[in-house]
């Protein structure tokens, strides 16, 4: 996570983002959320949150060269275990849907994933944002 805070440290919507574990924590004390992707997580429920892309608006730019809105894609990975996991997995989906849609990113796509020994469901959730140089999240 500090990687993606020192990028954009006036960019606190992005830092906002982040906030999304301890929101999660909250609702479901039993998650486990890092900034890094993981293909298999040492505790269930898992939640990753990472930046995927990050391009400036070259039609947004100053005249001086400074990046008025910046485009950023941010992917989300929920695993869950147990015979209910696929429940429980869309529960998390919900909230972390909400939190990023009340933050201004839209869902681009949510794919769900079983693996092949069928122990673990997964969402790859994926969102995207325009972010201003005054930290406001446009859609589109």
């Amino acid at each position: 996570i500090q990687r993606i805070f020192e990028a954009y440290k006036n960019k606190s919507v992005i830092l906002r983002i982040f906030h999304l574990s301890n929101i999660l924590k909250s609702a479901k004390p039993e998650i486990t959320t890092s900034s890094v992707y993981t293909n298999t997580p040492k505790s269930y429920p898992f939640v990753s949150i990472e930046e995927i892309s990050s391009s400036v608006n070259v039609n947004e730019e100053t005249s001086c060269k400074i990046d008025e809105m910046t485009n950023v894609g941010i992917e989300i990975n929920v695993y869950c275990q147990g015979n209910d996991k696929k429940t429980q997995a869309k529960e998390i989906v919900v909230l972390v849907d909400n939190y990023m849609i009340e933050k201004g990113f839209y869902r681009m796509s949510k794919t769900p994933v079983q693996d092949d020994n069928e122990t673990t469901y997964r969402y790859i959730l994926r969102y995207n944002g325009n972010i201003s140089s005054k930290n406001k999240v446009y859609r589109r």
